[in-house]
């Protein structure tokens, strides 16, 4: 049999994760992903600017793991900017404890720039959640 990490281990890894204050910032176009980056200082230079939006993102509200399937994953609230104008083309969820050295645990590439102009700017997570763990 080969290695595993059991299903419940999992939802534990990302209950743990739960009870941490997880936050979610926008990044521009210009920001290149990079597997190598580890903490948010790291991407922070990338961040976006606009009305409506605060520096450092927002809080992910209602964390909760959830074991599906084999795996698990850490279901969050709809991250929702209203009234805003701001473009994105990337957002990374990342471990607000330590501040500018939080963790990043996480990104999204929305495959070309997003924007609101005057309205809603909101994420709509998928099946895998703000986290998902295989």
């Amino acid at each position: 049999m080969a290695d595993l990490i059991y299903t419940d281990g999992k939802r534990r890894m990302l209950a743990h994760l739960a009870g941490q204050p997880l936050k979610i910032m926008l990044l521009g176009a210009g920001y290149e992903p990079d597997a190598a980056h580890a903490v948010l200082a790291d991407v922070a230079a990338h961040e976006i600017v606009g009305e409506g939006y605060a520096a450092g993102g927002q809080a992910l509200q209602n964390l909760a793991a959830q074991a599906v399937g084999a795996g698990a994953i850490l279901a969050a609230d709809a991250p929702l900017w209203p009234d805003s104008s701001i473009s994105a083309r990337y957002a990374v969820v990342y471990d607000a404890t330590e501040g500018g050295d939080g963790p990043l645990l996480r990104l999204f590439d929305f495959t070309e720039l997003k924007t609101s102009d005057g309205g809603p700017f909101e994420i709509v997570f998928d099946a895998t959640g703000a986290m998902g763990l295989a």
